[in-house]
């Protein structure tokens, strides 16, 4: 028969609320869960969330040139502020400027170019289906919208479109219209009174 000492153990061990409980279950007397142990509450107290990537935002010089039949141009430069998708962005004021360029003409735009950075970029350039030396002799069978680009073109926009393709590589952004910034958001702001008259003038007769 079991002595009374053995007896007390043995229902000390059967009470959860005394220490003898844990220990014979090979835990300890302070043993918690461990969802809320101290050292998961002591590390949550330093835990925090990491921070959120932002997106860059960047700047990107784009350069512009058109040229009318007529001669009338445009020379500018602007900036597009985007995270990405610069010239898609810059595309918007391309278009611009070619279509409110080619309002002020009744022959439309000879030339265009549009680069960013050092690239040359994205280009129109005209050509007529004929020589300079034979303007004179075509005149006869070319239909007459044709004829007068391609003596516009000979005689007044070639020359400035020269000159615009040399600004390009001397990189003149002071001697230039500033377009200011171009975003997602803002639409360009581009008007008639951008243009310029050229100044270059062709000596070409035929």
């Amino acid at each position: 028969m079991s002595s009374k000492s053995d007896r007390d153990n043995r229902s000390n061990q059967m009470n959860p609320n005394n220490s003898a409980y844990e220990s014979s279950r090979g835990g300890s007397a302070n043993s918690v869960d461990d969802d809320d142990s101290t050292g998961v509450q002591r590390n949550l107290g330093y835990w925090k969330p990491p921070l959120p990537i932002r997106p860059v935002v960047s700047d990107q010089t784009f350069y512009i040139a058109a040229v009318t039949f007529e001669g009338s141009f445009i020379l500018a430069h602007f900036v597009v502020r985007a995270i990405k998708g610069h010239a898609m962005i810059a595309r918007s004021m391309e278009d611009r400027v070619t279509t409110i360029l080619g309002d002020t003409s009744g022959l439309g735009v000879a030339y265009w170019r549009c680069a960013s950075g050092w690239e040359r970029g994205c280009f129109k350039w005209y050509e007529p289906n004929i020589k300079q030396s034979e303007l004179q002799a075509a005149e006869r069978w070319m239909k007459p919208d044709q004829f007068a680009k391609a003596h516009a073109w000979f005689t007044k926009s070639r020359s400035v479109a020269i000159e615009c393709e040399k600004w390009f590589d001397w990189r003149r952004i002071e001697e230039t219209t500033d377009l200011g910034v171009l975003t997602k958001e803002q639409p360009p702001i581009f008007s008639k009174r951008h243009t310029g008259v050229s100044t270059y003038s062709s000596t070409a007769k035929y």
